[in-house]
Parts: structure tokens; sequence; C-alpha cells
């Protein structure tokens, strides 16, 4: 678990050490809210393992999810707004995952291959204020066939990239990360990848890189076309036969 993710929960964790018993009527200092409602139930057993301090109420003893919206608000000292939430898995892994959002710090612990959630290494972002905007945006990036992705590289903290694992292989890329920032992006191979060239304009990916060659004994330096569309990386391009200087694109 790393230290922001630590962070995060030891933080939530302290103000509900102070926390009161669920009513009806939401603080005005802060809020747990559970949205349990929206046919995306929450686990008892999840909430009650994430925040062992928790007071479950008696109405729901001996079931094992929640199924509605429930709020805890807090004494008056804090200023916490928490929120946990189901959200839909991605579309290759039809599974549930769940969200909690601390103020602007989301969390996503997501469901393991044999139906345990996973409560030590959740992905870690700042999400917006509201949380059920989250969970429809990544629901309706799923089901168009698209991969939800969270990276420092993205404005947001979060972006729906338009490729799919599946759809990536068939067009005969591989989804990975890239750049410094991490971001995901399907990378595909250009159908020229390798070909000797003196110029970008000779290649499918305009980009003609050194590869070391010697100078000809016409003055001009045979490189190869990129390999593919990987937008980011370091290489000295070959531009009219010359070599330029060594780029560095992040």
């Amino acid at each position: 678990m790393n230290s922001r993710v630590r962070a995060i929960l030891t933080r939530l964790l302290l103000v509900l050490s102070l926390s009161i018993p669920i009513h009806s009527v939401p603080a005005s200092a802060g809020t747990l809210t559970i949205e349990g409602g929206h046919g995306l139930a929450v686990p008892i057993d999840f909430v009650s393992k994430l925040l062992p301090s928790l007071k479950i109420p008696k109405h729901l003893s001996g079931e094992k999810f929640i199924e509605s919206k429930i709020e805890i608000p807090y004494p008056e000292n804090s200023r916490e707004d928490v929120v946990i939430a189901a959200i839909p898995g991605l579309l290759e892994l039809p599974t549930i995952d769940y969200v909690l959002r601390v103020n602007r710090d989301c969390l996503i612990f997501t469901m393991k291959s044999d139906g345990e959630i996973d409560l030590e290494s959740p992905t870690s972002f700042s999400c917006p204020p509201d949380t059920l905007s989250l969970v429809k945006n990544r629901a309706e990036c799923s089901s168009g066939g698209g991969t939800w992705d969270v990276a420092r590289g993205y404005p947001a903290g979060w972006k729906c990239i338009p490729e799919n694992r599946r759809s990536c292989t068939a067009l005969g890329g591989t989804m990975r990360r890239v750049c410094f920032s991490g971001v995901m992006a399907c990378v595909k191979p250009y159908k020229d990848a390798g070909k000797n060239c003196t110029d970008g304009s000779q290649c499918e990916g305009h980009r003609c890189v050194d590869v070391g060659n010697k100078v000809s004994d016409d003055g001009s330096i045979l490189g190869q076309c990129k390999e593919n569309d990987d937008p980011c990386g370091s290489f000295s391009a070959i531009t009219s036969g010359k070599r330029g200087a060594r780029i560095h694109v992040d």
C-alpha cells in the first residue's frame, strides 16, 4: 500500500473513531455517505473491513449488502466528506469495483479473480466532488467499449480511452502505459516499421530515426522508420539524410 493511500485511510479512520450513530439527516459539518442504491449494492463486509470502527445500523443486522443510500454525520469538529459507492468494472473484466472518496481524494478497490475485494492496493487519484458522475462516466466508458483509466497525466486524474485490450489487439496493438506521466494508450505498430529511410516523409509515422549507421559515401545517413505510434521516447531524427540532435519527447 503506497504512502498516499495509507495517509487517506489513516485520516478517514481517525475521523470515524469520533463518529456518532447513523441518522437519516446529514450533518452540517461532514458526512459519510454509502451509496448502495442505483442497482449497485455495497457489501457490508467490505465496509466493515475498510472502516472497522464504523457502527453499522441495527436494521442491517444479518444483511450482506447495503442496497440504499445511508448517511453518517460526523461530530462538529470534522470537515471530511466521504462517499463509498459501487462502480462497474471494466468491459473485459465484468466485475463490480468500489470507490471511496475522502473530500477530493479517491481510492478504487478492485475485485480479484477469486471474488474477494483487494484492500491492500487500491488505485488513488484526485476525483470530482460528485462521486455518482464518476460512477456514471466509468459505466458509460466500459459499455461503449473503452478503457477507463487513472493516471497523473490526465487533467482530471482519469480518462476514458477509446480502445480496450480486445479492440486494441484486433488492431495489432498493445494496451500499455506511455510517457513519464504513465497514461494508457493503444500502441500500434506501423506497417513500414524498420524500413530504411533518409527522411520522415518516407515513413508512415512521419519519423525516420537514427539507428547508428555510418555516413555513406554520398554524405547521407540511413535511418529506419519508427516502429510504432508511442508518442514519447528519446531518439535522433534523420532529416534529409542528416542526423539531428537527440530529442526527448514526454
